[in-house]
């Protein structure tokens, strides 16, 4: 029997949840407060598995009782309940150790969900995701692409990592307004030293970004090439909900005709800018604004979001894992940047750096994705490379010139 402790303000609703939450058989609400005050005495009584917390309460925010609630209480999990998710709330109920996140308009099953997982996991920081196939309304998808993700949905639950070593998160929200990190945001981070400088030459890494983005539009139906090797109508021209993926989807929609190579420049300009804003609302990069005409800088904040990202890929280069639409957009978009032995160190695979760039080549070209998918990807990383290698040319004739003058 998990024992419950819930806190609300509100009656009509503290009562509906007590009534929602009796009906399991394998629940019961033991003490209800409502307010935040109350929460440590009630729980120090009652004892109970689980408490389950508005984040806004008179007297005391459920934070700041979770946090108490560790501290004294530790074997008390916490489910915070709020009625819209916000990044910086999120990384507050991390820091406060909670168990579990759910806005209060999430159906009542997918909260009797996170809470049987909250309660039953074998310690607060390992939980497994709910057992059954997922809803087709919702999505479980690795916690860290999702807590990026987290400032443009309306309704979320997470939950700890599992024993394999990633983490689940049950959300319930529509796919389109969550999903993973964009593969270019991947490869973003991949690409930035902790220091927030690149790996790769300044001319690369803004077409790779683009590369990105066309990849991932043409994996979705969003983007085509045809047999001139130009951009044509994709089979499905509807939104992703994405914002810079749809942005993008309309620039290649108004240039189709022309070369891929030769539209990615325009999808590049500002896009660095934009993904490492959404990196830092995710607390994964910092912001450190230039002076004085300097440029930005964008150190990371967060070196395990990177360093997951890195060990996926590195699997694949590795020959450990086989390589998926994503881990192989990845290294195709490192190795077009002319990074691979910069991100990923020769010695670090027992390889000279000739035979890691020959090992990296090999896993792009081969067909890790179904049919049309495999070829739309492949025209993709045929275009961002081909614009790769123009814009540095160009970049280093245009040095070359300058230094001659």
């Amino acid at each position: 029997m998990i024992r419950v402790l819930l806190a609300e303000d509100m009656r009509i609703l503290r009562d509906t949840l007590v009534s929602v939450l009796n009906l399991e058989d394998d629940i019961k609400v033991v003490a209800q407060v409502a307010v935040g005050t109350d929460i440590v005495p009630a729980a120090l009584a009652e004892r109970p598995d689980l408490a389950v917390l508005d984040i806004d309460l008179p007297g005391a925010d459920g934070l700041t009782a979770a946090a108490e609630l560790h501290e004294r209480l530790p074997a008390c999990r916490v489910v915070i309940l709020t009625v819209l998710g916000r990044p910086g709330q999120l990384r507050a109920a991390l820091d406060a150790h909670v168990a579990g996140f759910m806005v209060k308009d999430a159906p009542s099953d997918q909260l009797i969900d996170v809470l049987r997982c909250a309660a039953t996991a074998p310690s607060r920081s390992h939980c497994s995701p709910p057992p059954g196939p997922p809803n087709p309304e919702t999505t479980r998808v690795a916690f860290h692409d999702v807590f990026f993700e987290v400032g443009y949905e309306e309704a979320f639950g997470f939950l700890g990592p599992n024993g394999a070593g990633k983490t689940s998160m049950v959300c319930t929200a529509p796919r389109h307004r969550l999903g993973r990190m964009l593969i270019s945001e991947a490869f973003l981070l991949l690409v930035t030293t902790e220091d927030g400088k690149w790996l790769a030459s300044s001319p690369a890494v803004p077409i790779a970004l683009a590369g990105g983005l066309l990849a991932e539009l043409a994996a979705n139906g969003r983007a085509a090439v045809d047999d001139r090797g130009r951009l044509a109508p994709p089979a499905d021209p509807s939104p992703l909900g994405d914002p810079i993926l749809d942005q993008a989807l309309e620039t290649f929609r108004q240039n189709v005709g022309k070369k891929p190579k030769d539209v990615l420049g325009t999808v590049a300009k500002g896009l660095g800018d934009e993904l490492y804003e959404r990196l830092a609302t995710a607390g994964i990069v910092e912001i450190h604004r230039g002076r004085f005409l300097r440029p930005n800088r964008f150190p990371v904040r967060n070196p395990d979001a990177r360093a997951r990202v890195w060990d996926d890929v590195a699997a694949v280069l590795g020959g450990t894992a086989a390589p998926d639409l994503r881990t192989g957009t990845l290294l195709g978009l490192t190795q077009a940047a002319g990074a691979v032995p910069a991100i990923f160190p020769p010695e670090r695979f027992d390889m000279s750096k000739k035979d890691l760039i020959v090992r990296a080549k090999q896993v792009t070209e081969r067909d890790w994705a179904s049919g049309a998918v495999s070829r739309a990807i492949h025209d993709a990383q045929v275009a961002t490379m081909a614009a790769v290698t123009a814009a540095v040319t160009a970049a280093t004739t245009a040095a070359s010139i300058s230094a001659s003058t």
